[in-house]
């Protein structure tokens, strides 16, 4: 992970041709939560190659959601 100098935090996508494809570790974390609210699979949701920082990040993000979804409904 790469940090900027405003301090935001940079996930690796790839390196194609030679050029890096990076983006920001909070733009991961919304998609992921977001797609796991809508119920969408991690294969189906994930933009990211799953080897990538990004997709591992992607990966766990959706994974902590949908754990949550599930403590919250079994607590209700």
């Amino acid at each position: 992970m790469k940090r900027l100098e405003d301090g935001t935090e940079m996930l690796l996508i790839g390196v194609p041709m030679g050029h890096r494809l990076e983006i920001s570790r909070e733009a991961v974390t919304r998609e992921a939560r977001e797609a796991a609210r809508a119920g969408q699979g991690l294969n189906e949701a994930c933009p990211y190659p799953f080897c990538s920082e990004a997709g591992k990040y992607f990966r766990f993000m959706h994974e902590q959601e949908m754990a949550r979804m599930t403590r919250k409904k079994e607590q209700a």
